[in-house]
């Protein structure tokens, strides 16, 4: 599975989050949608300081790739309706492990790290090995994620 992660923040106390989200679901979504190898999205946002980021999930790396020009329309619509787009940056998902399904609502950490490409492989091994006993083992865990970025070597750890 791979993803293309889009942050972003509020540069006007408008649109509010509750607005934008709306957009995305009900704009930008429905077109992504029509693209082979499309699985699905998140929205995270933090209503404190005004990030957030939107998340597409795809079938291949080439499926991803061919959503682009969609995806580029998608951000330019965010952008005038107040959003500015922080970054934009495409993983692999190397490890998955659910407790339960995705809710409204909850919370996410996510780690942002570097590594040499031959570090992911052997994080991801010690990461898969160890923490999800030890997250399963705590009240309210819902969900470990880990997404790497082979040719920068940016991997992001999420916890929900």
């Amino acid at each position: 599975m791979f993803a293309r992660i889009t942050w972003s923040r509020f540069t006007t106390p408008e649109p509010s989050i509750e607005t934008a989200v709306s957009t995305f679901w009900g704009r930008i979504l429905p077109s992504l949608q029509t693209q082979e190898g499309w699985l699905g999205a998140i929205v995270l946002a933090n209503a404190e300081t005004g990030e957030g980021a939107s998340v597409t999930y795809w079938q291949t790396a080439d499926a991803m790739a061919a959503s682009e020009q969609t995806a580029a329309a998608g951000r330019a619509e965010a952008q005038a309706s107040g959003l500015e787009i922080q970054d934009i940056d495409r993983f692999e998902m190397l490890l998955q492990d659910r407790a339960a399904p995705s809710k409204v609502g909850t919370f996410a950490r996510i780690n942002d790290v570097r590594a040499s490409a031959a570090q992911i492989d052997t994080t991801v091994a010690f990461v898969r090995d160890t923490a999800p006993p030890a997250l399963r083992a705590l009240s309210g865990y819902r969900a470990l994620a880990i997404f790497a970025n082979r040719d920068s070597g940016r991997v992001l750890v999420s916890s929900v």
